[in-house]
């Protein structure tokens, strides 16, 4: 039997499904162009809220977390005392979570990074952990990420718990978490140097599915990320579908492609590699991966953008490329959106037939 309080999570979280489940007619973006010194945009929910590192400084040798609101005013985070940190995801409530440099009281001081959360008043609170990291946050304020040298999901009260003590684990991080609580990232096990995806369901049971890395999951539990199985040293992008299959996305001409981000209508953003052996930062529609640099966005002049690194429900875009030579960050908001039927292109598409079959392991992990 489902709880009640699961069950209206459930609920809500299909409700903004059905919500935010449209594909761009066109695909054509005006741009908002974040600057120099904040080139380092990581994260964006679905209020517009951008995260990630700014350069306080004009040598941009050190970094600080910070959050940018839908007015563009600039909320630097500061550190947990040490030089640097950075932010790698917010939610709609505008908490905030990634990791600082902190100075650890010692006979000899020393730095270490520490994960933290930011709260909607901008305050910055230390989760914790030895070397560990804030990768990510769903609706309930639930952080995931890695601290020492395991994946945790953080409990409502905020304590890290571990998700895996496993036979045969020697390390694993988590990068990605959705709003039932399911969890994506990566494993190791035993002297192998080739990590496997994991997922966890709500409860944190924990499979892998193949080679590679997992980035993000949305709440259809869609995972995306990229995988060198079969492309031995060079990666592709992927995409997985119902039963957790990893479904090759190609790349724009090169030979790798990386996935960072995925939406609850399944679009994909990440980069990769072109024929000329540039960077540049790419969508998917109905699965087909399409160069953001190909004339899709408004008033684009000057700009190379070479990475996508977040997108959320509105099919807003955040990443950072060059402007006239030099790093810059942006925000990308689609021109317009039409509404499709209730159901995405990868459930009832026949593209699961191309398939990486040989990518999806069996094991539980």
């Amino acid at each position: 039997m489902i709880r009640f309080g699961k069950a209206i999570k459930i609920i809500g979280f299909l409700i903004s499904i059905t919500a935010s489940n449209f594909v761009h007619a066109d695909l054509r973006y005006n741009i908002t162009d974040l600057g120099s010194a904040y080139w380092n945009s990581i994260a964006i929910n679905n209020l517009g809220q951008v995260a990630g590192g700014v350069a306080p400084n004009a040598s941009q040798s050190i970094f600080h977390a910070f959050v940018r609101d839908t007015n563009g005013q600039i909320f630097d985070f500061g550190t947990l005392g040490g030089p640097n940190s950075i932010a790698f995801g917010i939610n709609d409530a505008g908490q905030v979570t990634g990791w600082s440099d902190k100075i650890i009281d010692h006979p000899n001081p020393y730095i270490a990074q520490h994960a933290f959360i930011v709260d909607a008043n901008h305050i910055m609170t230390d989760l914790g952990g030895n070397m560990s990291f804030g990768n990510a946050i769903n609706t309930s304020g639930q952080v995931a990420g890695t601290a020492n040298g395991g994946a945790f999901i953080t409990s409502p009260t905020g304590e890290m718990i571990g998700l895996g003590g496993l036979p045969g684990l020697k390390y694993s991080e988590g990068y990605g978490i959705n709003d039932l609580g399911q969890v994506v990232g990566d494993s190791w096990f035993g002297s192998s140097d080739i990590s496997n995806v994991f997922v966890t369901d709500s409860n944190g049971n924990r499979s892998t599915i193949g080679w590679g890395h997992g980035s993000d999951i949305n709440n259809l539990g869609q995972i995306t990320g990229y995988s060198n199985f079969v492309y031995s040293s060079f990666t592709h992008a992927f995409i997985t579908d119902s039963d957790n299959q990893m479904i090759d996305l190609g790349t724009l001409g090169g030979n790798r492609s990386e996935g960072y981000s995925i939406n609850d209508s399944g679009q994909v953003v990440g980069q990769s590699y072109t024929a000329s052996g540039s960077t540049h930062a790419f969508i998917t529609d109905n699965g087909v991966m399409k160069d953001l640099n190909d004339a899709l966005i408004e008033n684009s002049t000057g700009w190379n953008f070479i990475t996508a690194k977040a997108i959320n429900n509105l099919g807003q875009i955040t990443g950072y490329g060059s402007f006239n030579g030099l790093s810059h960050g942006y925000i990308l908001t689609p021109v317009s959106a039409v509404p499709v039927p209730a159901a995405f292109w990868l459930f009832t598409s026949g593209l699961g037939l191309l398939t990486l079959k040989g990518l999806r392991k069996n094991k539980k992990c």
